[in-house]
Order: C-alpha cells, then structure tokens, then sequence
C-alpha cells in the first residue's frame, strides 16, 4: 500500500502482486534529450548545433554565432562587443580554420 501511495501512475506501473515483477519505467516524450536538459549526448549536441545552424548547411557560420550571441545569450549590449566576442568563439572553435564550426 506504501508503494501504492507514493508512486505516479504516470511514471511507474507497481504491481502489488510479489509474485509478478513491476514494470519498467513508462517513457515519455520529455525522457528524450532536449536542448538546454544538461545531457552531454550526441543527440543533445546534435540539437544544440541544429538550433544555431539556422542555414542547416552543417556548419555554423561566424554570421550564425552572432545571431546566437544576440538572441539566446542576450548579454552582449552593442554589436563591437558581439563581434568582439564572434572572433574570440571563432578562433577557440574552428580547429580547421574553414570559416565554420561542424559537428565533427
């Protein structure tokens, strides 16, 4: 009856029969990674590079970065300083020096 009182129905399924195994977790939607969750999967990274790579080329683009900057980060009060901070991001980022940030 404790186990009965304290568990969601929406997340797990008990049975109070000892003789029948409980369920596995139900998963939901929200079980899969989403972007800002704090998993350091490739799935979350993949959706975090998707959400800046607005052109969906693969790369994101000095251009994209700003965009970035300005509307998710919102920090950066005039465009030198979101220049500024494109160039510093660009030259920490861009191992290969293309011009672009990948996945790989």
């Amino acid at each position: 009856q404790v186990i009965n009182a304290c568990a969601s129905p929406r997340i797990f399924n008990f049975n109070i029969n000892p003789t029948v195994p409980t369920t596995l977790p139900i998963v939901s939607p929200r079980d899969t990674p989403q972007l800002g969750d704090g998993q350091r999967s490739m799935e979350a990274s993949g959706l975090f590079f998707d959400s800046i790579d607005k052109d969906g080329d693969g790369q994101i683009e000095p251009e994209e970065v700003a965009m970035f900057l300005k509307n998710q980060i919102g920090e950066l009060e005039t465009q030198q300083a979101v220049d500024s901070e494109v160039v510093t991001v660009m030259a920490r980022l861009d191992q290969n020096h293309d011009n672009g940030l990948g996945m790989a």
